[in-house]
């Protein structure tokens, strides 16, 4: 069975095609790079066939095209390609087996909204900070004096923005200052609570078409950037495969059924106050994925095998091992921290079981991407 991953120029994209290519399953890659033709991703040698396209209209038009020669499966890396799938998912379906919510087209989309999805999250039992919606084209004004300060601001769609959207404010005027800002980028934010995490975690999972919910432990985050923009970027992280003492699984198995979605997802939470507080749910595969793997719980193998019938596949394994593995996302970490002290960096790398680019069986990757600087 043919196997298809659409993400953008990133390691996730990259890390999907070494899951698989390690279990001897070499997936067609298609790089939605809007910027340039070439992609370091396409130099993994993991890949059967690469593509880079330009453009969503591109991507659409090569998915329908007579590239593939049975009905494939698809795996999707990135928020604003889940939502291309989505949004052409009638097209698609009889040619590819896709992430989907409720087998319906838009409906994933639809879950992308953050304040439905914080409100289905309050429903099933997650701890939520508060929360209001602002939405730019219909409220003329906003209560500042009865907002919580410090307050965060956040994209109210994940396709709107990113991480370096959010905004932590302090006052009143620094509020006013930020609405004004993001005004240009987003047509609604959410404002929430801003309370201080001792640390963040998700959960990387895949719920099967036959509704198993794998979730196979937590992965959490070591060492975070410290600018502003920089909140939720992790440099390094590690696995937990003890999730009961960070949440509830039977909620995350409830809150993923709300939706009725099949494929790989992850949830991201923050631990404060001796809870954990939901932040946010990814209908794709998570850029935290090379750990999990690295681990031997193999996501997107677990989701290729579900469609094929064979019983001489090789397995993954459904829960994170004793054996802790960490991980480093190393562009992240060499751009942002500074090398005052050598030994400190060496000490930290030697402890790294896996990295974001870097591996001495897939080389040509790394090699592309900083040799060539692209």
């Amino acid at each position: 069975m043919e196997c298809v991953i659409v993400g953008g120029n990133h390691f996730n994209t990259l890390w999907l095609a070494r899951s698989l290519g390690k279990e001897h399953i070499f997936p067609d890659i298609i790089i939605l790079n809007p910027s340039k033709k070439t992609s370091f991703v396409t130099k993994t040698k993991y890949a059967n066939r690469t593509f880079v396209v330009n453009s969503k209209e591109e991507l659409i038009e090569l998915l329908i095209s007579n590239f593939f020669r049975e009905k494939t499966v698809l795996i999707s890396a990135g928020d604003d390609v889940a939502s291309t799938i989505d949004v052409n998912y009638n097209k698609l379906k009889t040619k590819f087996f896709l992430p989907n919510c409720n087998q319906q087209q838009g409906k994933l989309v639809e879950a992308m909204d953050k304040k439905n999805m914080n409100d289905i999250a309050d429903e099933v039992g997650f701890n939520i900070p508060l929360t209001i919606q602002y939405d730019f084209s219909f409220d003329n004004s906003l209560d500042y004096e009865n907002i919580i300060y410090p307050c965060i601001v956040k994209p109210g769609k994940s396709i709107s923005g990113h991480k370096e959207d959010f905004r932590i404010c302090q006052n009143k005027k620094a509020l006013i200052k930020e609405l004004t800002s993001i005004k240009s980028t987003c047509s609604e934010v959410l404002i929430q609570e801003y309370i201080e995490p001792e640390f963040e975690f998700l959960v990387n999972c895949v719920r099967l078409p036959n509704g198993e919910n794998i979730v196979p432990g937590v992965i959490r985050k070591e060492m975070k950037g410290t600018k502003l923009n920089d909140l939720g970027m992790t440099f390094i992280a590690r696995t937990d495969g003890d999730i009961d003492k960070y949440i509830d699984k039977s909620i995350i198995d409830k809150f993923i059924c709300q939706y009725n979605y099949h494929g790989i997802y992850s949830i991201e939470f923050m631990y404060a106050k001796n809870k954990a507080y939901f932040l946010e749910l990814n209908l794709r595969s998570d850029a935290t994925m090379f750990i999990s793997t690295t681990n031997g719980v193999n996501l997107p193998l677990s989701w290729y095998n579900s469609f094929k019938n064979d019983n001489n596949m090789s397995q993954s394994k459904n829960k994170y091992s004793e054996n802790i593995t960490f991980g480093m996302a190393e562009v992240s970490y060499f751009k942002t921290k500074p090398f005052f002290n050598p030994f400190k960096m060496i000490r930290t790398i030697n402890r790294m079981n896996c990295f974001s680019i870097f591996s001495w069986s897939d080389i040509k990757p790394f090699i592309y991407k900083f040799i060539y600087a692209i």
